[in-house]
This record gives C-alpha cells, structure tokens and sequence, in this order.
C-alpha cells in the first residue's frame, strides 16, 4: 500500500511539473546536461518527499518541525559530502551530481 502511495505522488508530482521538471527535462536525454538535470531531479523529489515525511510525523506529533531535523533528512548529509554543501547551507548541484555519480555510476575507465 505504501509503495502504491510513494508511486502516486510521484507520479503526480511529475505530471504538475514538480521542481520544474517539464522545463529541465528536455526530449534530447543523450546530452550530459540532461543527464545532470534528471539525476538532480530525482534527488531534489527524493529530498523533498523526506522533507514532508518529518513535517507529516511533526503535525502527528503536534509540533513544528525543529530545523536540526528538516537538515538531518537531506540527503547527502554534510558528513557524507562536505563539497555538497555550500556555506549558506544551501546544495551545490555540480557537487551533488558528482557525488551521485561516484556513489552510483560504474565506472568503466
């Protein structure tokens, strides 16, 4: 049932251009921009679906989210990818992609 839940909103969150995908994503996914642009995609939704998770238990729970824990659902956490982050706290997405690539990719060189 969850698994059918997570594909709804996925799915969902794809059909209304979610983080700008209709625009990101273009019909030409042979070039590497492309390729950049759907793995950050993905992790930016893969974030955002943990974001709402902790708020969801939060409101559960009766409570705000805390800010501690909202940083702790994103992913890759500082520990894991230091260069991932900028000083604003913000994700560098050159840097995320890179690290998803070393994290994900086989390397066949």
């Amino acid at each position: 049932m969850v698994a059918l839940v997570c594909r709804d909103h996925f799915v969902q969150n794809y059909d209304q251009c979610g983080k700008d995908v209709c625009h990101r994503l273009t019909t030409e996914l042979q070039t590497k921009e492309a390729a950049m642009q759907l793995s950050i995609w993905l992790w930016e939704t893969h974030n955002d679906v943990n974001k709402r998770l902790i708020s969801e238990a939060a409101h559960r729970n009766g409570r705000q989210v805390f800010a501690v824990e909202e940083k702790a659902s994103q992913w890759p956490t500082e520990k894991m990818c230091i260069t991932c982050w900028g000083l604003d706290g913000s994700f560098d997405d050159r840097m995320v992609y890179l690290f998803l690539k070393k994290s994900y990719w086989y390397d066949v060189s």
